[in-house]
């Protein structure tokens, strides 16, 4: 059905656009050169891959595939907060109404939302938080293993329990 095939072309495509990404970052550092100052996690790992003391050496293709982990995780995440926000919304139509409401007195129907809009629409912001707080994409809380019996707010945690905190 031609999906190797697509894929492998897809597979190119994307590391010329990344190849592109890097080029781009190392004429900006060369240009600069002593005013150079890292901007982004692509800018650090170009760095590290330039550094002659790092044990073991990240190459350029090592940076790329940092790059397409950073960039699928960053886009992944994204899109389940909003499926997570489409499903909640689904179920309460009033909230719906007063974000739409809000957006008709901010925005208008004549054109998109920008980023400078959203300043000025803290009903859609608290949605969105509210979204993240109900379903976080990654676990904010990291366990801990009690080392000694102790009490926490009114309750016994024996020594070796697994607890989470912030």
């Amino acid at each position: 059905q031609g999906y190797v095939k697509r894929m492998k072309a897809l597979a190119k495509k994307f590391d010329r656009f990344m190849e592109h990404v890097l080029d781009e970052h190392n004429a900006r550092r060369e240009k600069e050169k002593q005013n150079w100052m890292a901007k982004d996690m692509v800018d650090v790992l170009l760095e590290l891959a330039d550094d002659p003391t790092l044990e073991v050496k990240l190459e350029r293709i090592g940076v790329k595939a940092f790059s397409q982990d950073l960039i699928a995780g960053g886009t992944e995440s994204s899109a389940v907060t909003v499926e997570w926000a489409m499903s909640e919304l689904l179920k309460q139509p009033h909230i719906i109404a007063k974000a739409v409401e809000e957006l008709d007195a901010v925005i208008g129907k004549e054109r998109w939302v920008q980023e400078k809009d959203v300043q000025n629409l803290p009903y859609i912001r608290a949605v969105a938080k509210e979204t993240m707080r109900l379903h976080p994409v990654a676990p904010m809380l990291v366990p801990r293993l009690a080392r000694e019996d102790v009490q926490l707010k009114g309750y016994d945690i024996p020594e070796g329990t697994d607890r989470k905190s912030v």
